[in-house]
């Protein structure tokens, strides 16, 4: 879940039907009522995203790094990266903040203290939140944050996972036109993650506990699975215990186990439950993805005989799903072995021993 903390009101331009006499109107969110300025102030001097802007401004500046507006240059960015302890994206992020907030100017090419470098640690309050207000705008106008940040305002309480998914892809499929979004369902789930994290680091949202996250992908559709397991990155090793005791439901087992084992924790997974994994992740592409993409992407990067011989073995995968997945291999793998193989599969598929199939969702 994530939570609004928007810290202003806002009004959206929203176009009134047109006809004779008709004019178009701004529609109003509901005003909210706010913090003490101080409080609001102090609160966006410690924002995670705002103190690393700061950190990259200061660093740059007194190094005369060479870089514009957009960016380092690639060697300064390498010893940011090195001497500061972020990563790239970290970096792109705060460099984006900084020179969008004053914190940083590059008049020649290289960076020396802007303006506003020294608004967070000794500036007005009014300052502070003028630059954090500068902040958000760079960010909502680089990221697919607008609709998601709101969203959750309008709606003024907890939102589940489900419904963020929602937004952000409909965010997504709106940037790339009318057509199906090309993206695949993991690069949406990390989107997703990049996206709540850069709204948390701006206090913009607060995120929800472990067991909440974990809950939502228990009860969503296998996009959401993915998409939940990517947030949870964001509280990194507090989350271990909630998604170690997760291994005990069938339907997020396999995904806990990945989640562990990226996290350098132990976590068995046998070969069926990686076969239940693949149908899960292949029936969370075809969510949103086109079917042509998704067995491009799906399978290992193996021989066409090795993909054949895995293909033919999922029929007997425990997944609602998976009949799905095996009819959009047989009609777009361009290897007809592996074609084939899936054909036969999604035939047995279809015709499953009473109780086998169904239990998972």
């Amino acid at each position: 879940m994530a939570t609004s903390r928007r810290n202003a009101r806002t009004e959206r331009g929203a176009a009134a039907p047109q006809g004779a006499g008709t004019r178009a109107r701004p529609a109003k969110l509901p005003p909210v009522r706010l913090a003490p300025r101080e409080e609001l102030a102090a609160a966006a001097r410690v924002a995670p995203l705002l103190r690393a802007a700061r950190l990259v401004a200061c660093w740059a500046a007194a190094g005369q790094r060479a870089g514009t507006a957009d960016g380092l240059t690639a060697s300064a960015a390498s010893a940011a990266i090195a001497e500061l302890e972020l990563t790239a994206a970290e970096l792109d992020v705060a460099w984006r903040v900084a020179a969008g907030t004053g914190m940083v100017a590059v008049p020649t090419g290289q960076a020396v203290p802007g303006p506003r470098v020294d608004v967070l640690a000794s500036g007005e309050a009014g300052d502070v939140l003028a630059v954090w207000e500068d902040a958000l705008r760079v960010m909502l106008r680089a990221e697919d944050l607008d609709g998601m940040a709101t969203a959750l305002y309008t709606v003024g309480g907890p939102v589940k996972m489900d419904a963020l998914f929602e937004a952000y892809m409909a965010a997504a499929g709106s940037r790339e036109g009318t057509e199906r979004p090309s993206r695949q369902g993991e690069d949406l789930a990390a989107g997703l993650s990049s996206a709540l994290e850069t709204l948390a680091d701006l206090g913009v949202v607060e995120l929800g506990t472990a067991s909440e996250r974990i809950d939502a992908a228990r009860r969503g559709t296998p996009g959401l699975r993915g998409a939940g397991f990517a947030v949870l990155d964001r509280i990194g090793d507090q989350a271990v215990p909630t998604v170690q005791a997760a291994l005990e439901d069938p339907v997020l087992r396999a995904h806990a186990a990945v989640w562990l084992h990226e996290h350098g924790e132990e976590a068995e997974l046998g070969p069926g439950e990686r076969a239940w994994l693949l149908v899960d992740l292949g029936a969370g592409l075809l969510e949103e993805a086109d079917p042509r993409d998704v067995v491009v992407e799906l399978l290992p990067d193996l021989p066409p005989k090795a993909q054949a011989d895995m293909v033919a073995g999922l029929w007997e995968v425990d997944h609602p799903a998976v009949t799905d997945l095996l009819t959009a291999l047989s009609e777009h793998h361009p290897d007809p072995a592996v074609a084939r193989a899936a054909r036969k599969a999604a035939f047995k598929a279809r015709s499953p021993s009473p109780g086998v199939r169904g239990r998972r969702s």
